[in-house]
């Protein structure tokens, strides 16, 4: 299964991306690119909803925002821990692709790619 979770962030100033991202998520989707899709407002709805597929997830695309060392929703980052209640349900071949900005950017970036 091939999804993507963006950021629903409702501020004010985040308007513009969240309708970005949505309508993508919908050409995503009408083309067959992927199978599902999921606005999330917390991490833990992330998480919950990843958990919930039944399929094996062969990608997991994010879309949000980032800065070294960290992928953010909601302004919150996300800790690497989180990621313990999907991982039966990854594979080797599993590809989990974080559509932000500066995530993996300098030493905090590096240190941040080792422990996922």
């Amino acid at each position: 299964m091939r999804v993507v979770i963006y950021d629903d962030d409702r501020s004010a100033d985040q308007a513009f991306l969240r309708r970005s991202w949505q309508v993508g998520c919908a050409l995503q989707k009408s083309l067959g690119l992927v199978d599902d899709t999921f606005a999330a407002s917390t991490w833990e709805s992330a998480f919950a909803w990843l958990a919930s597929r039944k399929a094996p997830l062969t990608s997991i695309q994010y879309w949000g925002h980032g800065q070294p060392g960290q992928v953010l929703m909601a302004r919150v980052p996300m800790h690497v821990s989180d990621w313990s209640v999907v991982k039966p349900l990854l594979t080797r071949e599993t590809i989990v692709w974080f559509r932000t900005c500066s995530t993996f950017q300098g030493k905090a970036g590096h240190d941040f790619s080792g422990e996922l």
